[in-house]
């Protein structure tokens, strides 16, 4: 299964590449890592909750976190690289 997330990332990477989507390539490297590092922190606190027996559905609590941080790094990338000219253009 993991062959193939990998197989279409690097199918992904190698289109938006040829065709000089570089803003698109922009958004999905910052989301990807955002992902990366959303689902190691949301398993740390699944751990940690499940550890100090809190009874608490920390399953939850990981996907929250997880979703709350891909979307942070897509606003991120969209903010830092995009937003601007996008608010730039004129719309006349």
């Amino acid at each position: 299964m993991w062959a193939a997330c990998f197989g279409s990332a690097v199918a992904l990477t190698w289109y938006l590449v040829r065709h000089k989507q570089f803003s698109a390539l922009r958004v999905a490297v910052f989301t990807g890592l955002g992902g990366a590092f959303g689902f190691a922190f949301g398993n740390v606190l699944q751990v940690l909750g499940n550890v100090t027996d809190i009874k608490f559905n920390f399953w939850n609590v990981m996907e929250y976190s997880l979703g709350f941080l891909v979307g942070w790094a897509w606003l991120m990338a969209r903010l830092l690289h995009g937003g601007r000219k996008a608010m730039q253009k004129n719309p006349n």
